[in-house]
């Protein structure tokens, strides 16, 4: 029997499937939401979920973060999809309860926060469809083991789960929402567009010509970053092909790490522009990156709202995105582009296509500026950060409160 964690209660819970020490998609936004909070007088306690785990008895009772530990046995490790929210749940109720509700970044916590607190408002905000991402980080899209397939079907079984005990789901584009709809329509009434960002910030010019010179890249040099997981799905191999029909004014950096990077310098050397890639590895901190970039872009098959995309424009750097095309490429974020500019946008299935609008990026400064300018507007108009939390607590003044053992309160 586990000891009792103490944890003191917060107004809002926020449930990560990764670790909270680490860095991602997911905790960037629950971060984003965290400071909204804070702004906002809501406090917050951001859960995680790791092998490794942390030392409940050595938690501050204030502590703003905390891992639960996921047991990983030499086989029931094959069937965590299917195992992850009971384990969740049976943490939880070791914690007191939040004093208002729960906000899930991942289905497994949606589930594990409606059984540990039947009575608690849990929202869900949607990263993407883990059912429809999946498959495209396997060669050729099909599952290369029958473990692959039995982690695929629990995945989907908690995804259908989630959106059926969710009091709220919040999408970020109408792309994503008509995703969910096909994928779950019984959700349908109580899945939302929820626009949700960054603060506009600047960028210091500093920080931009230091990390330069850093990396040996020359004031004249234009600079694509492109950011994440290198996996099939990501597909950072795309630019990387398309690199050598590029003004050799143009450089591509790589953060991050993954399966596919050794492929991806291998790759990069045979094309012979192996000089004009800079492979970073993963980094915590992407501020410098952002600052020696002069466009963030997206080669992915499958991302419904790149927080790289995100972080990208409020500094005011414009984008390039795949267009929306499913089922062979979803790219949630078009939608942004498409009705509010700040980027270009490209036809995923068409070789030429990424490099034609590198080419205009890199030979046209004013229409650097221009798409930057637009990307600034554009997170003051769309994107705004704490629009979570004031959905939540408005949904939460609204609806009267279930007698279910939970008792709530609105800050």
């Amino acid at each position: 029997m586990r000891a009792s964690i103490q944890l003191s209660p917060r107004d809002l819970y926020l449930g990560c499937f990764s670790d909270v020490r680490g860095w991602g998609g997911a905790l960037a936004s629950a971060r984003g939401v965290t400071a909204a909070g804070r702004r906002r007088g809501v406090s917050t306690l951001l859960l995680g979920a790791t092998a490794r785990g942390e030392d409940p008895l050595a938690t501050a009772p204030d502590a703003p973060r905390f891992n639960v530990r996921l047991t990983r046995e030499p086989f029931l490790w094959r069937v965590q999809s299917w195992r992850a929210s009971r384990q969740l749940a049976l943490w939880l109720r070791q914690l007191p309860p939040p004093r208002a509700a729960f906000l899930g970044l991942s289905p497994y916590w949606v589930i594990a926060a409606k059984q540990a607190w039947p009575g608690l408002p849990v929202f869900y905000r949607l990263p993407c469809v883990l059912h429809n991402c999946l498959p495209f980080t396997w060669p050729r899209r099909r599952p290369p083991t029958v473990w692959n397939r039995v982690n695929l079907a629990g995945i989907a079984r908690a995804e259908h789960l989630a959106f059926a005990l969710a009091d709220l789901t919040f999408a970020p584009t109408e792309l994503a929402r008509q995703e969910v709809l096909a994928f779950h329509p019984p959700v349908r009434g109580r899945v939302h567009i929820c626009p949700e960002g960054y603060e506009p910030r600047d960028i210091s010019p500093e920080m931009r010509l230091g990390q330069r010179r850093t990396i040996g890249v020359s004031e004249d040099a234009v600079v694509f970053l492109a950011v994440g997981k290198c996996d099939l799905n990501k597909a950072f191999d795309w630019a990387i092909r398309e690199l050598p029909a590029v003004d050799e004014r143009a450089r591509l950096v790589i953060v991050g790490d993954g399966p596919e990077r050794p492929r991806l310098a291998q790759l990069a050397q045979d094309l012979g522009v192996a000089a004009r890639v800079h492979f970073a590895g993963p980094q915590a901190d992407l501020e410098p990156w952002y600052a020696a970039a002069d466009c963030v872009v997206s080669t992915s098959h499958y991302d419904t709202f790149p927080n790289a995309l995100q972080e990208a424009m409020c500094r005011g750097r414009p984008v390039i995105v795949p267009e929306h095309r499913p089922p062979e490429v979803y790219a949630g974020f078009a939608e942004v582009v498409s009705n509010e500019g700040g980027g270009l946008l490209y036809n995923r299935s068409r070789t030429g296509t990424l490099a034609g609008g590198m080419n205009y990026l890199v030979r046209e400064a004013g229409a650097r500026e221009r798409l930057a300018r637009q990307a600034r507007l554009a997170t003051e108009q769309w994107f705004r950060r704490g629009s979570i939390i004031d959905r939540i607590f408005t949904w939460l003044r609204q609806t009267p409160q279930r007698d279910a053992g939970v008792e709530r309160s609105v800050p």
